[in-house]
């Protein structure tokens, strides 16, 4: 311990190392702490929170709860038990953490704010949304509470409400492009596209380079077949933000509507672009059947698989959201064979500058990746992958029927090109079936719309999809 400290000033003194962002001075000094008085709870909270601000989230949790034991009414504890649940990726603990901080200190905002996150993210919309409206009533001038809210209610199909809230939030911040753009956006997919319009007129006069207004605007000018102005609207936002895969996108679309064209070809070249490919047998396994049992076996009995009836772009299905977590199991093996193909991809793609996805090829990237089990009239509606640069698909699992050469409806099977049908009058067909196979990865720009066909079959279809997310 620091000479001539007492251990309240040694405290004080590792919070302010922990402020400075000097994290191995503050473990130090904790440590020291540790060593005189074993078990010290505000000292064993904060060496935590120097492993949670490191994003160390199991050295956390594990200091934190000795922590805990040693003073388990420790609401400020709790509260950081929950941030770090959080980052574990396990929102539905971190709820129990934060009510139980409120509950020792009910007047503990930050935990109710925190609570009110942890419930939207673990999807329980109707506890949430009272959650956040009993914070607003206590914090009446917080802009982002209003925000969050619209937020959550947005992604609902909520348009009414979310509506008016972000007007109020509007109303509370007249001049953020942001909050204008929101309300757009809904505006929009509640099919008021002509109000819409005049509002993202006004976020773009308030901020004329603000690149998720002008996404919005080519958004909505295309769902109103306004072609010409929805493609300015998506090259002036690739102007802004080059190789953006929903700018990409919308471009493409507003290219279908106009009639395609050259620079439409060169985005939709299947050939070039979509590659299935086959994956090696990882190593300690004897072939791929082996190794795909064992995906299957590891999905299957995941502790994060959930089922649902709609969820994002997929209906009647099962999911496991981010497959990579731990236990990772032979998804270990199968993350580095993905890792091998999207670099050979990428070494492979074309000489082609003028191409924004060629062009902004990444040179440094991760992998983010989940799990889904579609049978029955389980699909995935089209749709694009609009913060990845790159997606795939790997099939673990398929029915008989997507095996067998009697399959004129494609049942299963990955269809490429078909562009969302809230976009009016589109004038190309060009698509592209792809048959899945076991130990198969397809390839894809993030940018193509694409979409499953449903197997109508009792059995599973099981697959490990990815996207490849480039890193600054």
């Amino acid at each position: 311990m620091q000479q001539n400290l007492s251990l309240p000033q040694a405290l004080q003194y590792a919070m302010q190392q922990i402020n400075g962002k000097q994290f191995p001075q503050a473990q130090d000094l904790l440590t020291q702490i540790l060593k005189q008085v074993p078990n010290h709870p505000d000292a064993r909270h904060l060496l935590g929170v120097t492993y949670m601000m490191q994003d160390k989230f199991k050295q956390a949790q594990n200091e934190i709860k000795k922590s805990l034991q040693g003073n388990p009414k420790f609401a400020m504890a709790h509260y950081n038990m929950g941030n770090v649940l959080i980052g574990l990726g396990e929102p539905i603990k971190a709820i129990t953490s934060f009510k139980k901080a409120l509950k020792i200190q009910p007047d503990y905002l930050q935990a109710h704010r925190r609570l009110c996150d942890a419930l939207y993210a673990s999807e329980q919309f109707d506890e949430a949304e009272k959650s956040y409206r009993d914070l607003m009533g206590k914090m009446p001038k917080d802009v982002s509470l209003v925000v969050n809210l619209a937020d959550m209610l947005d992604t609902q199909g909520k348009w009414d409400a979310a509506e008016e809230l972000y007007q109020k939030a509007i109303d509370m911040a007249p001049s953020e492009a942001v909050l204008h753009t929101k309300l757009a956006n809904t505006l929009n997919q509640a099919g008021k596209s002509k109000e819409a319009e005049k509002v993202i007129k006004k976020a773009l006069k308030l901020k004329p380079d603000f690149h998720p207004a002008h996404m919005a605007h080519s958004y909505i000018m295309l769902s109103q077949s306004k072609a010409k102005e929805g493609l300015k609207a998506a090259d002036k936002a690739l102007e802004l933000f080059p190789g953006e895969t929903t700018a990409v996108a919308w471009k493409l679309t507003a290219l279908d509507q106009l009639g395609g064209g050259e620079e439409y070809d060169r985005y939709m070249d299947f050939d070039t672009f979509v590659k299935p490919e086959w994956v090696d047998v990882p190593e300690g396994f004897k072939d791929i059947d082996a190794f795909n049992e064992a995906l299957v076996k590891h999905v299957e009995n995941h502790p994060k698989l959930f089922e649902f009836e709609h969820y994002e772009v997929t209906r009647y299905g099962k999911e496991v959201k981010d497959i990579y977590s731990e236990p990772m199991g032979p998804v270990k093996q199968l993350k580095a064979a993905m890792e091998k193909h999207v670099a050979e991809y990428i070494a492979n793609l074309p000489d082609d500058p003028d191409n924004q996805f060629v062009a902004t090829a990444p040179k440094k990237w991760r992998i983010k990746s989940w799990a889904n089990i579609l049978s029955g009239p389980g699909r995935q509606i089209a749709h694009i992958h609009g913060e990845a640069w790159m997606s795939g698909c790997y099939y673990v699992r398929l029915p008989d029927i997507m095996k067998s050469d009697d399959n004129p409806n494609n049942a299963g099977f990955i269809e490429f090109g078909q562009i969302n049908d809230e976009f009016p009058n589109l004038t190309t067909d060009r698509l592209r079936f792809i048959q899945p196979k076991e130990g198969l990865v397809a390839l894809f720009p993030s940018y193509l719309y694409h979409s499953t066909v449903p197997t109508e079959s009792t059995q599973p279809r099981i697959a490990i999809a990815f996207d490849v997310v480039p890193v600054k």
